[in-house]
């Protein structure tokens, strides 16, 4: 009975230390932002967008939405943060889930309408998304052809 309340005793103390882990990071976090804001208005140059996560920099692969060629010819790969948009990306036209690549696939066809979807949802090209086709991957040389 004594080691089930000890057992007790360390579950909560596990719980009250990551509590305490959190606001160290969120304090972390907000004290780096102010540091490096005062470090850049001291020197005059431009203060960086602020990270979403901490460790983690604007504007990396994993903020973005890429638009790739796949394997398979005449298919493009969509990867990135995606989940957001995944309504959109369905829309666009016959993209099926790759659960174990994290990755979608769709008839490069469907380009234009994925570009213009992403688009609509406010997303600005090269800075939220980046499409990276090549040429020979499409059939003609339309919008969607690699530009």
């Amino acid at each position: 009975m004594n080691q089930i309340k000890e057992f007790d005793e360390i579950k909560t103390l596990i719980n009250s230390l990551r509590e305490e882990v959190k606001g160290v990071r969120s304090e972390l976090k907000g004290l780096i932002e102010i540091q490096q804001r005062l470090i850049h208005e001291r020197l005059g140059v431009p203060v960086p967008p602020a990270p979403k996560e901490f460790g983690e920099e604007p504007g990396t692969s994993k903020n973005k939405i890429e638009i790739t060629d796949a394997s398979e010819s005449g298919r493009i790969k969509i990867s990135g943060k995606t989940f957001d948009y995944n309504n959109t990306i369905k829309a666009a036209g016959q993209a099926k889930w790759d659960g174990s690549s994290k990755t979608w696939s769709m008839s490069i066809d469907a380009l234009d309408n994925l570009i213009l979807g992403l688009e609509s949802c406010k997303l600005v090209r090269d800075k939220d998304f980046t499409v990276k086709v090549s040429k020979n991957s499409s059939k003609d040389s339309g919008f969607g052809s690699g530009f």
